[in-house]
């Protein structure tokens, strides 16, 4: 019986090969689209999963407060926590902390191979841990003993890829690496290069050095990561309430007279990744929001593909009532047809299954390069996905073979024998679904044009600052006290036709600038006023180049005595430290870093982080600090003739350290990546569901022109032109979008205006948010109807009247 069910069902299948082909790339395109999406969803969700002890694993995070009012969240605490809570607390097995070295300084390791070879490397994900770091963690150690590869001083593991890249096939063991300022250290171990799916990423981890002179009582420098392995069934809430009690006891007699209060807390290693978005985090954590928004969205393409095949089953079986009839006739059973129909659909999943992974395997290289997804070995190499299709596939047979086999069921074996079908069976239900389809369009194309908007107004607003033709050039010994290449690589540079202007500071626009928490007043206001600003160092050419406008005053004179006094301010670190007016601050005094600086100047605000965030409150001060950028305004001209100039003064000046540059625009506008991922993310998904809503459209106007084609032939006879009809059968659908309008442009605008709110400057809300959208999917859908209605009313009437 089951090998009639699959002649039948082959027979059917590739007696309309056209109808067969557009029903399986729907699936096919629908399936790979949801396994895809959950997939990468799936892979977001495994961070941190790989870690033996992850379910014992807690980062110390911490909020500071001052005057009562939250100042930031933040995921490093002060640097005597980890010892503190280990000898306190019995509850706490091992703790380690780590310090990002690269945060500081993007460093510049050097190697002498045993050929003689000198190397020098830029490395960034550069980390000092503390000795029981690969106790706590479980990366994985190919080479050392992970109780004593970080325990003494001056010792240091690398990843796989670092040891190959600086020593070739040799053994690393006990070579030698020179990390410039902090010195040469020993190679202990080799790791293997730690997963894609780690929050902490990182190539080299040197052993814990002594930072300060206090290391172990240093409760004012909160830039640390600190995590705990605690004992089983340890009481978390209790052990957070003894750390904050421990830690207030320490912090309280240094902050209290500031107003500074810290809260202290546990967060699960497991829940970094996906709810986690605090300052000073390892990385770029992901999104539990946009995960499950994400899911929602496969779930919803994946149903809109098997809507389409119960659309376009349902148009292909109308044809079929008579062999239904027959079968009834002679005995068929509702059982025997819902079987023979299941078998049809199971067929058709099937090889939509099998396009459906050879989709996937075509397009996963694309979409890991542009959005991250892991999708490394091959279908095949993951269970999961496996699992996955296997679950669709049998989803998608008994959704997509239930439909058919009801209404063919609901049939009279006479009328159907006639051919007569009362009424226009299951049409509501069709429109419904047709409705669903433009709804999810609709709302998809609002979000991915409401983004591009938002990032285009961005991009093109007035920085108050000029970035445009900026190189950028990093200074690899910022960290030196004095730094004598420093000058004559500046005085060089100057003597080039190709630069304008030259500059030294410690941050550039985009790049984060030292916070001083509660640290500044004005002289002689109460020292529970003192703000929190933030702190640029720079020469006194830095708000020359960037163009920085001045409300008043005056910038820095290059003389170092009377600039170590003075300081410029912000417009909004004007209003914060209580100045009436710029021209008020002008020669008045303010307290900071334990002297009395005189206000000589009041800048414009300007955007020194992305426009997602509010204008910092700068001030800018002259003097000794880690400067880490060298700013170089060019010329229009060669920018290729230029670098190479650059580049050559830089080796002669810093031989020992790799020319490392950027392109200030670019690097930040690259403070938008993500939303430019999730934009390009959501415009492939809004295409790919308006591309199975067409074929789903395409289908109904079949069934349409099929249940019509009389009434074509009738008014074509009686003089009705092309355009008539087709302005006759579109009017149909357009209703149908207006409703799917009604019902899209409420949801579109709440979450719209609930994703506004993450940005401190949005786009302001208006109609042509909604109009645009809907006049793309009015095209879309008149395109796909005119099709089928220009054929229908081009063919010869006589054909279909005669046709009983």
């Amino acid at each position: 019986m089951i090998r009639n069910y699959l002649k039948v069902a082959l027979r059917n299948l590739c007696r309309d090969k056209s109808f067969t082909s557009i029903n399986l790339v729907g699936l096919a395109i629908g399936m790979a689209t949801g396994v895809l999406i959950l997939n990468y969803v799936g892979f977001e969700s495994s961070y941190d999963q790989f870690h033996l002890n992850r379910d014992r694993v807690y980062r110390i995070t911490h909020d500071k407060s001052v005057g009562g009012e939250k100042l930031y969240s933040k995921a490093q605490v002060y640097m005597p926590m980890g010892p503190d809570v280990v000898q306190n607390f019995s509850q706490v097995e091992a703790y380690t902390r780590l310090f990002k070295m690269a945060e500081e300084l993007e460093m510049s390791v050097k190697v002498v191979r045993e050929d003689g070879e000198s190397l020098k490397f830029k490395e960034s994900e550069i980390y000092m841990a503390s000795e029981d770091f690969f106790r706590v963690f479980s990366f994985d150690l190919l080479q050392g003993d992970p109780i004593t590869v970080l325990k003494e001083p001056k010792q240091v593991a690398i990843s796989n890829t670092v040891a190959k890249k600086y020593f070739g096939e040799t053994d690393p063991i006990n070579k030698i690496i020179d990390a410039g300022i902090w010195g040469e250290y020993r190679v202990t171990g080799v790791f293997e290069d730690v997963p894609r799916n780690s929050h902490l990423q990182f190539d080299m981890l040197f052993s814990w050095n002594q930072l300060t002179d206090h290391d172990d009582t240093n409760w004012s420098w909160d830039g640390f990561f600190t995590y705990l392995l605690l004992k089983p069934d340890t009481e978390i809430v209790e052990l957070e309430q003894d750390i904050n009690l421990l830690a207030h006891s320490r912090i309280e007699p240094l902050t209290t007279s500031r107003g500074i209060s810290s809260q202290f807390y546990l967060q699960p290693l497991q829940s970094i990744h996906l709810h986690s978005d605090l300052l000073g985090e390892a990385a770029n954590n992901g999104s539990f929001r946009l995960m499950r928004w994400l899911s929602v969205l496969a779930l919803v393409i994946m149903a809109i593909a098997w809507i389409n095949f119960m659309n376009l089953s349902s148009i292909k079986n109308i044809r079929r009532t008579r062999e239904v009839g027959i079968r009834k006739i002679i005995g068929a059973t509702p059982y025997q047809l819902h079987k023979q129909f299941f078998v049809e659909a199971f067929l058709l999943n099937s090889a939509a299954l099998a396009l459906a992974s050879l989709l996937v395997t075509l397009v996963s290289p694309v979409l890991e390069t542009q959005f991250n997804f892991n999708l490394q070995g091959g279908i095949l190499s993951h269970p999961n996905m496996v699992m996955a299709l296997l679950v669709l596939m049998l989803l998608g047979t008994v959704v997509s073979g239930w439909y058919p086999s009801i209404f063919h069921n609901t049939l009279q074996p006479v009328g159907a024998l006639k051919n007569r079908l009362s009424g226009k069976p299951g049409l509501s239900i069709k429109h419904a679904l047709v409705v669903f389809q433009l709804v999810v369009s609709i709302i998809l194309i609002t979000g991915l044009f409401a983004l591009n908007q938002q990032l285009k107004y961005m991009k093109s607003q007035d920085l108050g600052i000029d970035v445009q033709h900026t190189l950028v050039v990093t200074n690899f010994k910022s960290h030196q006290t004095h730094d004598p290449a420093a000058p004559a690589f500046l005085d060089q540079l100057r003597q080039f036709a190709q630069v304008n202007k030259v500059s030294l500071s410690s941050s550039i626009p985009g790049y984060r600038s030292w916070m001083v928490p509660n640290g500044i007043r004005r002289v002689g206001s109460d020292p529970e006023e003192s703000v929190t600003l933030h702190v640029v160092r720079a020469d006194k050419d830095y708000l020359d180049l960037y163009q920085a406008d001045f409300l008043s005053g005056v910038n820095f004179f290059g003389n170092p005595e009377k600039d170590h006094n003075s300081a410029i301010i912000s417009e909004r670190a004007l209003k914060m430290l209580g100045f009436r007016s710029p021209t008020d601050a002008i020669g008045k005094t303010i307290s900071a870093f334990r002297r009395e600086l005189e206000v000589i100047g009041v800048v414009q605000n300007y955007h020194s982080k992305s426009l997602k965030e509010d204008f910092e409150p700068l001030i800018f001060l002259t003097g000794p600090g880690p400067l880490s950028f060298f700013s170089i305004k060019l010329n229009t001209g060669n920018p290729t003739q230029s670098l190479a100039l650059i580049k050559e003064a830089y080796i002669n000046h810093y031989p020992d350290h790799p020319f490392d540059y950027f392109f200030l625009d670019e690097y930040f506008n690259a403070q938008y990546q993500t939303d430019e991922k999730l934009s390009a993310m959501i415009g492939l998904f809004a295409g790919l569901a308006i591309f199975i809503g067409s074929i789903g459209l395409f289908g109904l106007s079949v069934y349409m022109m099929v249940d019509r084609t009389k009434e074509i032939g009738i008014r074509k006879v009686l003089g009705a032109s092309v355009i008539g009809m087709v302005r006759l059968i579109s009017k149909h659908y357009l209703q149908l979008l207006l409703i799917a309008g009604m019902i899209a442009i409420p949801i579109s605008y709440w979450i719209i205006k609930n994703q506004m709110a993450n940005y401190t400057f949005a786009i302001e809300m208006n109609m042509w948010l909604f109009v645009v959208p809907i006049m793309v999917i009015s095209g879309t859908v008149i395109l796909t109807i005119s099709a089928q209605t220009v054929k229908a009313a081009l063919a010869n009437p006589v054909d279909s009247l005669r046709n009983e």
